[in-house]
């Protein structure tokens, strides 16, 4: 409420301050989901790709982050991995 409740009492309608709000999470949530996969890439590097992707997304998950950001996140540092897989495997949601 910090964020929203200061762009309010700058004069911005409240319809526009919630759109402004949402975007920065979402924003800030793919980007804390990038450092803590970066930081585990290494610990997974000896597994296939599928199964880097199993365990970085329930890792992910498992911490709160939304599915989808989960997905993305994990797709983007382990490749190009096919439709579905990410996330799927081991640890699928």
């Amino acid at each position: 409420a910090g964020w929203r409740e200061h762009l309010r009492q700058r004069g911005i309608e409240p319809e526009l301050a919630d759109r402004a709000v949402a975007e920065l999470d979402a924003s800030w949530e793919r980007e804390h989901a990038r450092k803590l996969v970066a930081a585990r890439l290494r610990s997974v590097a000896h597994l296939a790709p599928a199964h880097q992707a199993a365990r970085l997304f329930g890792y992910l998950v498992r911490r709160g982050f939304d599915e989808e950001v989960a997905r993305s996140v994990v797709r983007e540092a382990v490749g190009r991995l096919p439709e579905g897989q990410a996330g799927h495997g081991e640890a699928g949601p």
